[in-house]
């Protein structure tokens, strides 16, 4: 058997086809919405690394968050 040590974080979703331990999304609806939305879903991975990954990971997800964000603001701005 598996050590909860070393399972993935996930959102409590009952039709989520992953196990590991339970991590409380921003909102009640993200399970949802991240199914429906595949880029909405590693932005809310990042921002989850950002509340519940080590130092390491944190700084890889802030990096990573900067950057598509900043990315999506040039898009915007471009239009």
């Amino acid at each position: 058997m598996i050590g909860t040590a070393s399972w993935l974080p996930v959102w409590p979703y009952a039709d989520g086809p992953v196990r590991g331990y339970s991590f409380a999304p921003l909102h009640k609806n993200v399970p949802q919405a991240a199914l429906e939305d595949s880029k909405l879903y590693e932005l809310l991975a990042l921002v989850d690394a950002l509340r519940d990954g080590r130092a390491r990971e944190r700084e890889m997800a802030g990096r990573e968050l900067k950057k598509r964000l900043e990315g999506s603001t040039r898009d915007i701005s471009e239009s």
